[in-house]
């Protein structure tokens, strides 16, 4: 932008010399505006014929690309405009559209780096993909003048003055912000004692740590190009897949909802619904697909692998029961499911003879109280990076005071997993952690070290704070555009 120039807002539309290019009449309307009012409107046809010549630039389209995978391609941001082309192209004209995403990956990572002035610097990771992580960058912004000219070692008064200054918007983006800087101020004081950080706790429990292997054959689906992995389009590829899992390892999977349709996708209406639909039903073709999904697994796993599958927020609670009877005859090690009511959750584990496990979602011990007091879940998912290492504690104690396990929820870079494996050395009460393995080929460079696993099993880390820091050159090579 022209710093020169004068500020000018166009009279019929919003743009303005924020784009250096723009144009203005004698009667200050935009370019932007005359091209639409001269050469778009008079050929803007949104009746019958507009249609007619829609569907013939359709059948054009269609001869052109006869005998090939995809008949065009479709830039796809997620937002309105987009996706209704996109609706328009595959419902309405009948194409065959290559759709990608302009983010080129299909989520973001947030690293959190606290410098101190005697050259310590400390780690975290507090990734929100899919929801806000301009919020989180936000937050972090805002709470950084609460920590200047502090002893980054007293991490309880840090913690105190960042939740009282945030007190009125508890959880959500502030407590990720929240949580990761504390994580990070951990990896810092771990860092000047030379220390890991269990060992602030009273050292590890345990040494080693059992895996199950996160959104198996998900990714190979949703995300086959960016992991650089095959397909999974046929239930004959999920069973040649199953070969793979055997191989490495892994006791334990969880999948979620695969579609192996003409075009393949993860059911996800949960997180990605549409305008005025799909809505959270279980109806029974859906029921039918659900149960080949994890009958083909379970047949070609064998009885020895233990497999989970994870509902996310895709259904109401009568869907979810319906579900859960239909697939207890597959000896599933538990079934997952988000919701924020623990009472619907309690009734959904009276009404099916599956364990569930629960709490991803959830905040500080407050939020997680009313589901363990009520026993509404066998197993309580806990966020250690959104949540932070102490609160991560305080819910897994309370869990404990319930006979009840924890687990982490984890599937993002390997700063994530080293932070959350490190919490399940210390905590008495662990069912199992989660890992994923399919991911971007430059993972591991991203970071000063990889999880050392064995045929399923993490090996703790005797390194300095968290063992795990970033490769910052390398980051920036993958700096996400937003």
């Amino acid at each position: 932008m022209n710093k020169n120039r004068p500020y000018q807002i166009c009279t019929k539309t919003i743009m303005d010399t924020s784009d250096p290019s723009i144009v203005f009449n004698q009667k200050g309307e935009s370019d932007y505006y005359t091209n639409f009012i001269e050469s778009i409107l008079p050929n803007w046809h949104t009746d019958d014929i507009g249609r007619a010549d829609l569907l013939a630039i359709a059948e054009k389209i269609k001869a052109d690309g006869k005998n090939r995978d995809f008949d065009c391609i479709i830039g796809l941001s997620g937002g309105l405009d987009s996706s209704y082309v996109a609706y328009v192209a595959k419902e309405i004209m009948g194409l065959r559209p290559l759709l990608f995403h302009v983010d080129a990956g299909w989520r973001p990572w947030t690293f959190i780096k606290v410098e101190t002035d005697e050259g310590l610097v400390g780690w975290s990771e507090c990734t929100d993909s899919h929801g806000s992580p301009n919020g989180i960058e936000g937050v972090v912004k805002d709470l950084t003048p609460l920590l200047l000219n502090k002893d980054p070692r007293n991490i309880s008064q840090l913690l105190s003055l960042m939740y009282s200054r945030t007190r009125q918007s508890p959880g959500s983006v502030i407590q990720k912000a929240i949580g990761g800087i504390e994580n990070a101020l951990w990896d810092i004081k771990a860092k000047d004692l030379n220390v890991p950080v269990y060992q602030l706790f009273g050292g590890p429990i345990r040494e080693s740590i059992s895996l199950y292997w996160s959104h198996c054959a998900t990714t190979r689906i949703r995300a086959y190009d960016i992991v650089k992995k095959p397909r999974i389009k046929t239930y004959d590829d999920l069973y040649d897949f199953a070969e793979e899992i055997k191989q490495s390892g892994f006791k334990t999977i969880k999948t979620n909802i695969g579609m192996l349709d003409s075009e393949p996708y993860i059911y996800m209406p949960g997180f990605f619904k549409s305008d005025g639909g799909p809505e959270l039903n279980a109806n029974n073709a859906l029921l039918k697909k659900i149960e080949k999904w994890v009958e083909t697994f379970r047949i070609a796993l064998g009885d020895d692998i233990e497999i989970a599958l994870d509902l996310n927020f895709n259904f109401k609670t009568d869907g979810y029961i319906k579900i859960g009877k239909l697939l207890e005859r597959y000896n599933l090690s538990w079934l997952e499911i988000d919701t924020y009511d623990p009472y619907s959750l309690r009734h959904i584990k009276d009404k099916i003879n599956i364990s569930i496990t629960s709490g991803e979602n959830l905040y500080k011990v407050n939020q997680y109280n009313p589901y363990l007091i009520n026993r509404a879940m066998d197993t309580a998912s806990i966020d250690v990076i959104w949540n932070g290492i102490s609160e991560s504690k305080k819910i897994a104690e309370l869990a404990d005071l319930y006979e009840m396990n924890i687990c982490p929820h984890n599937y993002n870079g390997h700063l994530s997993t080293f932070i959350s494996l490190q919490f399940c050395s210390i905590v008495p009460n662990l069912r199992i952690a989660e890992v994923d393995l399919d991911d971007v080929p430059w993972r591991d460079e991203l970071f000063t070290s990889v999880p050392l696993i064995e045929n399923g099993d993490f090996k703790l880390t005797k390194l300095p704070g968290w063992g795990c820091d970033l490769n910052e050159d390398i980051a920036l090579k993958f700096k996400w555009n937003k």
